[in-house]
């Protein structure tokens, strides 16, 4: 749901894949400067050292693109490119263009294009999305994504982050919920943020 954490979980992540595999990342949310100044936050939480955090950063295989707003945009990009990424983030589903007229049109549109484009190419994109207000307010089987259910049919691994919103503690508890996986096991766990760092804690809550 809104300021659950879905950027600051996305840019976790890509400070590992980046070290070994070509990363993209379209943000549609957050300039590129801002992105950086996270990645380099979280690295220093590692790191312990601003040097070596800095290093880190500068040698990811990565490259951010923050002003491709449409879906044709997006995927002319990769395919413009010399070599194709191993793995695409975009942040977030919901703001990506394309001329349908209905939201739901849209939605199902972009789930399906970029299902295709990825099973054609042999290229993981990770899409992050928002749920809908019913998700966020009840549980549900489903994970919810707003706009339409194309976007949990069309992805192997869906994943859902949720919160106390009224948590006023440091360390901010949250709940990682694999709700599909096409591949395995869905599974339920719980981690925490820390917020005066910037810094997810992977440290499973008993």
């Amino acid at each position: 749901y809104t300021n659950v954490g879905k950027s600051m979980f996305m840019n976790d992540i890509v400070l590992n894949t980046a070290q070994e595999h070509d990363t993209v990342i379209f943000s549609l949310e957050m300039p590129r400067k801002d992105i950086l100044h996270r990645l380099l936050r979280e690295a220093r939480c590692r790191l312990g050292d601003e040097g070596r955090a800095l290093d880190l950063v500068n040698s990811l295989s990565l490259d951010i693109q923050d002003r491709k707003t449409s879906l044709s945009s997006i995927l002319s990009t990769l395919q413009m490119r010399g070599r194709l990424p191993k793995v695409v983030w975009i942040d977030f589903i919901q703001n990506v263009y394309t001329p349908d007229r209905t939201e739901y049109e849209r939605m199902t549109n972009i789930a399906r294009d970029l299902q295709a484009f990825a099973r054609e190419r042999g290229v993981c994109i990770v899409a992050v999305s928002q749920i809908s207000n019913e998700a966020a307010n009840s549980p549900t089987k489903t994970a919810g994504y707003k706009g339409s259910g194309a976007i949990e049919a069309a992805c192997d691994v869906g994943i859902v982050l949720s919160r106390d919103k009224e948590e006023t503690t440091d360390h901010v508890e949250f709940m990682l919920n694999v709700k599909k996986n096409r591949h395995g096991r869905t599974a339920k766990t719980g981690y925490q943020f820390d917020k005066d760092r910037g810094h997810i804690i992977y440290s499973p809550i008993a």
